[in-house]
């Protein structure tokens, strides 16, 4: 044997007698449960039985921005559509200016999640969805000259 294997061999040796530590940094226990460590909450907290774990931010104070959920996602999504359509003036701009392939792209992506969520949303999430899919839908027809309402 070299010496130049010899010493491979060495390191080997010596790099597999070296210890380590192993810690465990997952967010999540095997139950599912959030780690007291990832939060700095008690372990085991969870918003409800059975839900994803999504904990919704703290109420802001007056002024601020809107809670974050799925009723102001859809939202926000319906209102780049009403805007797209010149129904409301654009945030960046203030004017009202029509662009119905945007606003077809906005509704589609609305009818995407419709798809996507059925069975999941709450009964209240549900007929918003709805009935903001359907208004759009009226408008845009009503815009693109397709339909005469």
């Amino acid at each position: 044997m070299s010496q130049e294997e010899k010493e491979k061999g060495d390191e080997r040796e010596e790099s597999q007698s070296r210890s380590f530590k192993v810690e465990d940094r997952r967010k999540l226990t095997s139950e599912g449960d959030i780690r007291e460590a990832a939060t700095g909450e008690p372990a085991g907290t969870r918003t409800s039985a059975g839900d994803s774990g999504f904990r919704e931010s703290p109420p802001r104070a007056s002024g601020s921005r809107p809670p974050v959920d799925f009723s102001a996602f859809i939202m926000s999504l319906a209102t780049s559509a009403m805007a797209f359509m010149g129904d409301v003036p654009d945030p960046v701009t203030g004017r009202q200016e029509e662009n119905l392939e945007e606003a077809q792209q906005m509704i589609d992506l609305l009818a995407m999640l419709q798809v996507k969520t059925k069975g999941n949303l709450e009964p209240d999430e549900h007929r918003l969805l709805d009935d903001l899919l359907y208004e759009l839908r009226m408008r845009y027809l009503a815009k693109s000259k397709v339909v005469k309402l």
